[in-house]
């Protein structure tokens, strides 16, 4: 595929609305009231601020031992949802009523980010 006709394609997409940040939930959940069906997972907004207050809040969640004990934090749920939760711009809290099956994929998207897999 030649360069003109990939950026084709990537502005076919954007067109069409596609969104990378946009997370489609399997299993809707509520919010206050609300029934969410995706999360918008912006991890391009994220500064190095962001990513310590979710240390500071993966510590509150699973303790002082376990988080210095952590040996790579990416690879920990708890520390993934921390970030998630970040780069959605909401509580940590509302990640735990996820089903499993997308908490493991959001959790898979915040470890390649983290890991530098985009």
């Amino acid at each position: 595929m030649s360069d003109k006709e990939e950026k084709q394609v990537v502005a076919t997409e954007v067109e069409e609305g596609f969104d990378p940040n946009l997370f489609q939930l399997k299993k809707p959940i509520d919010r206050m009231g609300t029934e969410v069906h995706s999360l918008n997972l912006d991890f391009d907004s994220l500064s190095l601020a962001d990513l310590l207050e979710a240390d500071k809040e993966f510590t509150k969640m699973v303790g002082e031992q376990v988080a210095s004990t952590t040996p790579v934090k990416a690879f920990n749920t708890a520390y993934q949802m921390a970030v998630a939760a970040r780069a959605a711009g909401i509580p940590v809290q509302f990640f735990a009523t996820l089903s499993a099956r997308d908490a493991t994929s959001i959790g898979l998207r915040v470890q390649s980010f983290l890991l530098g897999g985009e």
